[in-house]
């Protein structure tokens, strides 16, 4: 079957031989040929975790639905024919502590914020001095090439000869500007990244909670850019990537480790050699976004 925005709300049917029959594939995936008895959703406020969740088991991400009986959120994946359905207040709730542990207490921001700094200079001391050589020598090249346009401008040098080194001087700039653009960390920024990151952990982490759908969707990203895993077989939600700046938060604060929710069958599971996933860089206009994995 075949839709097109051209042909709005028809579906057309292929001329291509079916694999299997119509009615299996509606087996298959859990659907009534007669009724749906569930509605998906596209952003619905209830499943926020949609495709950012995923089955630790099988590598695949949850989507989501709203039972028709009761009303209630579910996230589902399937998997070799086997489905796997967690009802989604419950795994909300699981990750509404779990991000809390990267929230922090606004008479504590200030203390926070000095040893997060610190703390990442020191863990980044090698990054920042790559990225201190790279601008000293891009100087050094910028100092040859004014050199070369005085020599020029007092006829010093033919123009064959500066073209030669004019290009010469500008292809490694090129190649510098390059390598500083790949380096995941730009010492200038880092002082206002952490800043950043500690506003965010003061405030915004907490309102999870009551944020809308899309405002929950950039918090989760933000925090763990790879997203989390969920085993309903081990009882456990995990993540493999953590934000550099909120990891370095929760560290200072002692929050990162194994911890039970003790409002569900949930473990949340942290390790402290959880890997950080980049930095919070602001942008000119005041938003945030990750840098390259650091």
């Amino acid at each position: 079957f075949v839709t097109s925005k051209h042909i709005a709300g028809e579906m057309i049917k292929g001329k291509h031989p079916c694999l299997i029959p119509e009615s299996l594939f509606l087996k298959v995936n859990g659907i009534s040929e007669n009724t749906l008895e569930r509605r998906t959703t596209k952003s619905r406020g209830e499943l926020p975790l949609k495709s950012f969740m995923k089955d630790e088991e099988s590598g695949i991400p949850f989507t989501g639905y709203i039972a028709k009986k009761g009303n209630i959120p579910y996230y589902k994946t399937t998997y070799k024919g086997k489905a796997v359905n967690i009802n989604a207040e419950k795994i909300n709730s699981v990750f509404s502590e779990m991000i809390s542990q990267f929230s922090i207490q606004e008479e504590f921001k200030d203390e926070l914020q000095d040893k997060v700094l610190e703390a990442i200079k020191i863990k980044m001391a090698d990054q920042l001095a790559i990225e201190q050589a790279l601008n000293k020598q891009k100087k050094e090249i910028q100092k040859k090439q004014d050199g070369l346009e005085e020599k020029f401008v007092a006829d010093q040098i033919d123009n064959e000869t500066f073209a030669k080194f004019k290009e010469k001087f500008k292809k490694e700039i090129s190649e510098i500007d390059l390598q500083i653009s790949k380096t995941p960390l730009k010492s200038s920024n880092l002082e206002k990244a952490v800043k950043k990151g500690v506003e965010i952990s003061t405030k915004t982490l907490n309102m999870w909670n009551i944020a809308e759908y899309q405002n929950k969707r950039n918090i989760q990203k933000l925090v763990f850019p790879a997203g989390i895993l969920l085993s309903k077989e081990k009882g456990t939600v995990r993540t493999e990537k953590i934000n550099s700046v909120f990891f370095e938060i929760a560290r200072q604060q002692g929050t990162l480790e194994h911890k039970k929710t003790g409002k569900t069958d949930f473990e949340i599971v942290f390790s402290r050699s959880v890997p950080g996933a980049g930095l919070l860089h602001p942008k000119r206009d005041g938003t945030v976004c990750k840098c390259l994995n650091a």
